[in-house]
Parts: C-alpha cells; structure tokens; sequence
C-alpha cells in the first residue's frame, strides 16, 4: 500500500506543480525511460538486425489494454485517465500495480493543441520579439514536460504494461530527417520548443530527451489489436517494424500519415500477418481530431480516437472482440 501511495503521490506532485521540472529531476526520468525502454525483453521489444530495440512492442496478452490518444501536453486528462475506472473495473493506476491493466499511449506529448491556441498566440508574440522564454512559453513546457515526466515515471515502473508510441510530435530536434519533419501549426511550435528547451536545461539534456524519443516504438501488439500513431500509408510486415527505427519512409509513414492517406487495403494486410487468425482483430490510432468519440475507417477495422472534446480512451478486451459501442469510454 506505501509503494502504490508514493507513486501516486508522486505523480500528483508532478502534476500540481507551478514550476518547470528541475534539470536534474527531468534528466532523472528521462534517464530511467530510456533505460527502461532500451532494457526491457526481447520478447517484449524484439531486437533490430543492428542489435538495438526495434519498433515493435509487445503487449501482454492476458489482460485488457487502455489505449489512450494523442495527449498534448493535457496533464489534467492524463490525470482523470489514471484515477478513473475505464478498464479492468478499478481506476486505472490500481489496476496497473494489480498486473489487471495495460496502457498504450498513441503518441504526441508535447504541443498543446485548440485548449492552448490563445497561449501559442502570446508566445509567439514573445519569441518574435526575442524572449523565448516568456511567461506565455513557460505555462506550455510546464504542462508538456509534467505530462511526459508522468508518462516516463509509468513506463519505468511498468515497462512490460506501460508503453509510449512515437508520434510525429516527438522530435523535439525539431529535425528533418529519419521520418521526422520541423512542426508549426498555430505558430513555430517545433523550433520554440526546440529554442527553449537549450536555453533552459542546455544542449546534454536536449540530447538525452531526443535518444529517448528515438528509442521508442512504432507499433504495438496486443492479444487482438495492434495500433500506431497515424493510420499505416502502407501495409508494413512484422519485420519491417522490428528494423524500423531510423528508417525514415517507415517511421514517416506511421506517424504523419493524414486521414484518407492510406493506400487500400494497407489495414486488413496488417492486421492478417500480425494477428493471424484472429477474429475481429482491430487496428487503432490518432493523429488527426476526430468528432464522436471515435471514427471507424478501412472497412470498420481502424479505430482512430483523438476526439478532444469526448475525451475517449479505448479498453481493449484480451478474450473478445472490440466492440467501439460498449469499449470506447469518455473521460468526463
């Protein structure tokens, strides 16, 4: 019970706080995800033909899988997601430390998105008139490294149950190249962050947060489901996955491909060499906002759940097929 409330405790504290992460405390956690992510099994994280840990994850296979949607720096959502009951019929991080759960993130940390458009503006502003880090910029590192800080706190305490994808927003290099491409929207989101990000912790912790991005996982696969960030832009083998990391026409096709991007069929290939057999196997996703809850694509077999307003999580049941009517869940 002590060890289940100091983790708690723990993440509570993360996420109250007013202040932007210590450079040694961020280093900490950043440390301990990519040791955890780097050192996990082989049969959990098959290795690539270069000896490092590929991109495939796998998920155990006795028990239902949350699969949460791009976060974006919403650390409250996190929260509500981890102290409620949507899988396993306990809240979340109960279940977790009870071996009754897993939990998948799609991706995407940093980067608030429509709750943050007014706070992007203000920033913008400040870093034209060459202050990158304004009030404005301080208010979204602070959201987007106390979420990622959580997330790292639960893949190194449950690095078989707890995994992280890599999204296109995961490039905090703001880098072009191994799939990855510079990021704006509302204002120069990838070089701001990139900018602050040196001014404030320096060039090694800029470079220990990148390798960990780089060390996550494209796909993952759980007993009757496999999921990426983006919708796949072609059918990609099992062992194309495995070696897929810095390969950029892979991981730039699982990570930014847009809705309708995806060629035909690309889905149901996927689906049939990972899961064969399997019926009613399901593919999930984000990427793209959504409306509803969820948007059923390629013939009813991808899931995509990045519905911010809905605020929908998917359980995922390890003993029978996913049923988006009952097994998609609003985070209210």
């Amino acid at each position: 019970m002590a060890e289940e409330l100091s983790l708690r405790d723990e993440i509570v504290s993360i996420a109250s706080s007013e202040s932007l992460p210590e450079p040694g405390k961020l280093l900490s956690y950043v440390s301990a995800a990519s040791e955890a992510l780097s050192g996990v099994a082989a049969e959990t994280r098959p290795r690539s033909p270069k000896g490092r840990p590929g991109g495939l994850f796998e998920l155990p296979r006795d028990r239902p899988t949350l699969v949460v949607p791009d976060l974006h720096a919403r650390t409250g959502f996190l929260l509500d997601i981890l102290g409620g009951s949507w899988c396993a019929g306990l809240p979340t991080l109960e279940a977790l430390e009870k071996d009754l759960v897993s939990i998948l993130f799609l991706g995407d940390g940093f980067h608030s998105e429509r709750n943050g458009f007014d706070r992007w503006l203000a920033a913008w502003v400040d870093y034209r008139a060459g202050q990158p880090r304004g009030q404005a910029m301080r208010a979204e590192m602070r959201d987007s490294l106390a979420l990622m800080e959580i997330v790292m706190l639960l893949v190194s305490r449950f690095p078989r149950a707890v995994t992280f994808l890599k999204g296109n927003h995961e490039n905090v290099l703001n880098e072009e190249g191994e799939g990855n491409h510079p990021f704006r929207k509302y204002a120069d989101e990838g070089q701001m962050v990139l900018d602050f990000f040196i001014a404030e912790y320096g060039i090694a912790a800029l470079t220990a947060y990148a390798d960990f991005e780089k060390l996550l996982p494209l796909v993952a696969r759980g007993p009757r489901f496999i999921a990426s960030h983006a919708e796949p832009l072609r059918a990609y083998g099992v062992s194309e996955i495995v070696a897929a990391p810095g390969n950029h026409e892979i991981v730039e096709g699982l990570t930014w491909t847009g809705n309708d991007e995806s060629a035909e069929g690309s889905v149901e290939a996927m689906l049939g060499e990972f899961l064969p057999g399997v019926e009613g196997s399901a593919y999930f996703g984000g990427h793209r906002v959504i409306e509803g809850g969820y948007r059923a694509r390629a013939g009813g077999r991808y899931f995509q759940l990045h519905d911010p307003i809905a605020r929908s999580v998917a359980c995922v049941p390890a003993d029978r097929p996913f049923n988006p009517e009952t097994d998609v869940r609003s985070v209210k």
